[in-house]
């Protein structure tokens, strides 16, 4: 196995290069990613549906792997890394660690902030003033949990960009996988960086333009509560596919270009008729 250091530069790349995999056929793709963001979105079972969600980055990302092949492809692939012979073992450990990191997270955060913010949020419900002293004793503690605990999570979430295709398409044990992933994204700092920051900015700007129908949907919310549930769904759902489309279009090329594992030719160009 051989781990590839890339330029700075290529972090931005993977955005567009990972764009153009699909982008000459983004019908099935979209749709798969928008049934995922669908699912995440459904009240109760959203919640125990997410705790799986590397296993349907998973399935997106064979799904961009064939399609990659100029092989066909279906909505249905989104569940591959459950019904993929050995995926589902190969992607557990990775969804038990991710589990085991955010439990110790929320439960340093309860520990700090936790009764501080439940002491605030009795007051709001009681229609209080929040105690401004309270206040000023949180905000230090709120500083130094996200200066602490931001560096880490984009350094796990690095680290799951790498290993979730390497163990689905690379076909790797998941420790190994977790394990390589970290001595890639050691290796590649600058390209990971500069990816993050160009994802900021987009997702940025997509809050920018979602912005107007949130404050729309507030609205209707107000007035029914259930009504407003039934408007949030679909528009969760779209907004979420098309975070899911970019973030795993993103995973998939860097996988590609970092490892090398997918020697496969690039799909065919599309036919051309002379007059």
């Amino acid at each position: 196995m051989t781990i590839r250091k890339l330029s700075a530069g290529r972090g931005a790349g993977w955005i567009t290069d990972g764009i153009a995999v699909f982008k000459s056929n983004p019908g099935t793709y979209l749709t798969a990613c928008v049934l995922v963001g669908l699912l995440s979105s459904l009240p109760v079972f959203g919640l125990f549906f997410g705790l799986l969600m590397p296993v349907m980055y998973g399935g997106l990302l064979s799904l961009l792997q064939h399609q990659a092949r100029g092989e066909q492809t279906a909505v249905g692939q989104i569940f591959d890394g459950f019904q993929q012979p050995g995926a589902f073992a190969r992607l557990l450990p990775i969804v038990l660690i991710n589990l085991a990191i955010a439990l110790v997270i929320v439960i340093v955060v309860f520990v700090t902030i936790g009764v501080a913010v439940f002491q605030l949020v009795r007051q709001s419900q009681a229609h209080q003033q929040p105690d401004p002293q309270m206040l000023m004793a949180l905000l230090p503690k709120f500083a130094l949990l996200l200066l602490i605990l931001l560096p880490i999570g984009v350094l796990l979430g690095w680290v799951m960009l790498l290993a979730i295709p390497r163990a689905m398409l690379g076909q790797v044990p998941g420790m190994t996988a977790l394990r390589e992933a970290i001595s890639a994204v050691a290796g590649n700092f600058l390209p990971l960086l500069v990816n993050l920051l160009c994802l900021s900015l987009l997702i940025f700007v997509v809050l920018l333009i979602m912005l107007i129908p949130f404050m729309l949907l507030g609205d209707v919310q107000q007035h029914s509560f259930f009504l407003g549930m039934l408007i949030q769904i679909p528009i969760m759902a779209v907004f979420t596919g098309g975070i899911l489309a970019l973030y795993c279009a993103v995973m998939f090329q860097a996988w590609r270009e970092i490892f090398g594992d997918d020697a496969a030719a690039p799909p065919p160009p599309p036919a051309t008729f002379e007059a």
